[in-house]
């Protein structure tokens, strides 16, 4: 860190009334001297907010800037400036009435010792949680924005004294999304939350051609600081479940999402009825009914497929398409591998583009 960004003395006296639970105070923040003179060049500067960020009574101050962006367009960092009062500050043998102060920063990310990354990229916003109901800050979550508006990064922080400053307990990312859960939603005018992060969601693009992502859950227990993700990850789809998915292996996943979600009615949908067996027996004689009952909580953790699908001109319509799956899905009762037969009964339709539907399993 540069001497710019070191301890700065502060000439004029700071009356630091701070504002417990992290409220904002209603008129705008000001920033007690100069940001020009405290910050690199390179820095854009976004915001300041003004709240007691550390739980300590005082006011701290929380600058989001702007950086490496040639273009206009660059990632989110943050730093927080603490103004704490020297009591044993003396001039001529006697203590001043009102004493100075150093207004030292406290870098959040971008952070090369926290080895991660930044704090978003459209825009961030800072949660307050107070997880021991006394009214003080306890943990910073920053909810990051991607270009599109979407959470895609969230980072959580603990005060840990003057010396360590703010630890980085964890900061997650996900181009698919990152959803938080936990705690109680603060009264007007608030950013405290009561309780804490739980549960952290985040989804990664598996940048196929279904628009599928591979979803992580992590938590952690009361009392800990640690997440711990729950095994394995498992496949979703970014945007939600199409009614009709274009390719097979979204059929696939999507009667399995329906039986995750105890909609049976809705997977078997995804299924050939008797009549459609009947009628493409000659094409499904080689794979049996899907299992019954189905698995318990089944979660799809790999789909694995041709790109291409195949034609047979032996049924009404004169052209069917049909594919293979290879499914592997762990549930309750352990983890499966099944291949599935898929067949497109839509083909020359007018008005459907595709309705793949799960014929069942070889042997």
């Amino acid at each position: 860190m540069s001497g710019e960004m070191g301890i700065l003395f502060v000439a004029a006296f700071l009356f630091i009334s701070g504002l417990a639970g992290c409220r904002l105070k209603p008129p705008p923040p000001t920033f007690p001297i100069d940001l020009k003179q405290v910050i690199p060049a390179d820095w854009t500067p976004l915001r300041i907010e003004e709240a007691d960020w550390d739980g300590d009574g005082d006011n701290e101050w929380l600058l989001l800037y702007r950086y490496n962006a040639p273009h206009q367009r660059g990632p989110i960092g943050g730093v927080i400036y603490d103004a704490q009062v020297d009591l044993q500050a003396k001039h001529g043998g006697l203590c001043l009435p009102t004493w100075p102060a150093f207004l030292i920063p406290y870098p959040l990310l971008p952070s090369s010792q926290a080895g991660e990354g930044y704090l978003g990229l459209k825009d961030a916003e800072a949660r307050c949680y107070d997880a021991d109901d006394d009214d003080k800050v306890d943990e910073i979550a920053f909810l990051g924005k991607a270009y599109d508006d979407q959470i895609a990064f969230a980072s959580l922080f603990q005060w840990q004294g003057t010396e360590k400053g703010y630890l980085l307990v964890r900061h997650f990312a996900g181009d698919g999304g990152v959803a938080v859960e936990g705690g109680t939603e603060p009264v007007k005018g608030e950013r405290l939350y009561k309780g804490r992060t739980v549960t952290v969601t985040v989804r990664t693009h598996t940048h196929d051609r279904s628009l599928l992502c591979r979803k992580e859950v992590y938590r952690r227990e009361a009392g800990e600081d640690a997440f711990k993700r729950d095994e394995p990850p498992t496949l979703d789809f970014v945007y939600g479940v199409p009614d009709f998915p274009v390719y097979p292996e979204g059929a696939v996943l999507a009667y399995y999402l329906a039986l995750a979600a105890g909609d049976s009615e809705k997977a078997k949908g995804y299924l050939l009825t008797e009549e459609e067996t009947q009628e493409l027996e000659k094409l499904t004689s080689g794979v049996r009914p899907p299992p019954f009952p189905p698995p318990s909580h089944p979660k799809v953790v790999e789909l694995a497929y041709k790109g291409e699908s195949d034609l047979t001109v032996e049924f009404k319509p004169p052209t069917l398409e049909y594919a293979d799956v290879r499914t592997a899905i762990v549930s309750d009762n352990g983890r499966w591998e099944r291949i599935w037969l898929v067949i497109n009964i839509a083909v020359g339709q007018p008005r459907q583009s595709a309705r793949w539907k799960l014929a069942g399993v070889y042997p």
